[in-house]
């Protein structure tokens, strides 16, 4: 089973899009299939003399990319399009649009929007330690403390060397 982040959206000839909730991950790869459904005054738009469905994205800065959708259902007007890893390169909000070519005619729905946002990893992250739940071990015992025991340095040195830390001294 692929790893996928599904979107449906209905786009209307002559309307705007609405508002769409459609997020994608910068630097994603093929997890994103985006259904679309066509539409011509509330009724479904049928594709079967359509050579071609052309998506075009346009990032942030500017930068415009063309892709095909695979025509799912003529009848229908349902078609998928796999965004491209280069139509989420950047985080921000894309405009997207969806142009079906005919023989000898082409017809532009409105524009829809998408957000990518940014990779939380930036290739700079560290591997994560379980030695620092010591420090929460330490601090909760140090305030459970009841002055009756061990001094405070024999106590600390205790908890460190139950956590496999040498050489403290």
């Amino acid at each position: 089973m692929p790893i996928e982040k599904p979107y449906r959206v209905v786009l209307e000839l002559y309307r705007p899009a609405r508002a769409t909730a459609v997020e994608y991950v910068q630097g994603d790869v093929d997890a994103y299939p985006l259904t679309l459904i066509l539409r011509k005054d509330g009724r479904p738009y049928s594709l079967a003399s359509a050579v071609r469905v052309v998506v075009t994205a346009k990032s942030p800065r500017g930068v415009v990319t063309q892709g095909f959708a695979e025509i799912v259902s003529a009848a229908r007007g349902v078609c998928l399009y796999r965004v491209a890893g280069s139509e989420i390169a950047e985080a921000g909000e894309y405009a997207l649009s969806v142009m079906v070519v005919g023989a000898t005619e082409a017809l532009t729905w409105q524009e829809m929007r998408y957000t990518v946002q940014p990779r939380l990893d930036d290739g700079s992250a560290i591997r994560a330690q379980p030695q620092y739940n010591v420090l929460t071990d330490l601090i909760r015992q140090v305030n459970g403390l009841s002055g009756g025991g061990l001094d405070l340095f024999d106590e600390v040195v205790d908890l460190l060397q139950a956590s496999a830390w040498k050489d403290i001294t």
